[in-house]
């Protein structure tokens, strides 16, 4: 992933004799990854929960599979290509359907982390 953020130093100013400091940075450095929300769609609230998977879409290979807690999942690592989330079961309180399944797609120099949100809606019944 392309980090385009920029980067911070210090450097002490001693006097005018100082060797000069040189900094650098590979911004190719930074791994793919992919920031993934589980939200209740009424409150808009991150939905702990509800048990996730995310597969290659190509390959089905699985890459992933947690419960959804109050934060944000991150999966980091992943290779330039589509990938696909999908809700292999709802949360067991409340009454909440499953939601369909989102395609997302990891590309080369991504400059930003995607965000993948999931919502799931209580108001159409358990599947």
């Amino acid at each position: 992933m392309l980090n385009t953020l920029p980067h911070e130093f210090i450097y002490e100013y001693k006097d005018e004799n100082a060797v000069s400091l040189t900094y650098s940075y590979d911004a190719l450095n930074d791994i793919n990854q992919v920031k993934i929300s589980k939200i209740d769609l009424t409150s808009k609230k991150e939905l702990e929960g509800a048990k996730l998977k995310v597969y290659e879409k190509a390959t089905k290979k699985l890459v992933d599979e947690w419960v959804s807690t109050k934060e944000v999942h991150y999966i980091k690592g992943l290779k330039v290509g589509k990938y696909i989330l999908e809700e292999i079961a709802t949360p067991e309180h409340g009454n909440y359907a499953k939601a369909e399944n989102i395609e997302f797609e990891i590309v080369k120099n991504m400059s930003s982390i995607p965000f993948v949100e999931m919502f799931d809606d209580s108001s159409k019944g358990r599947n």
